[in-house]
């Protein structure tokens, strides 16, 4: 495996377990699929990453804060012309909000 590699899955274990520690202290949530599966809030594909969680100003202030400390540390970028938010049943002023919080396009 090439160093790079193994140095990006070392940070993207980092990320995942900087977010599983903040809903281990219920700072952010995130979501069960079954009963007696873990919980996730995050996925993680060859170059893109899935942050799942609850919708609030709090906790869109928390995981960015995370995803913040995780860009600094990697030297990554987020690519805002393919970064969204997606929710449902949510009224559109929490989604602005969150949106604006987040930087991340509605």
């Amino acid at each position: 495996m090439p160093a790079l590699s193994f140095l990006y899955i070392i940070m993207a274990e980092t990320l995942s377990i900087q977010l599983e520690n903040q809903c281990l202290r219920r700072e952010i949530t995130s979501i069960r699929i079954a009963r007696g599966v873990k919980e996730i809030n995050l996925s993680l594909f060859t170059d893109d990453t899935l942050l799942i969680g609850g919708a609030s100003s709090i906790i869109a202030r928390r995981f960015k804060k995370v995803l913040d400390d995780f860009l600094a540390v990697s030297g990554d970028l987020l690519n805002n012309k393919k970064c969204r938010i997606y929710t449902w049943d949510m009224p559109n002023n929490i989604m602005q909000r969150i949106s604006q919080i987040l930087e991340i396009p509605v």
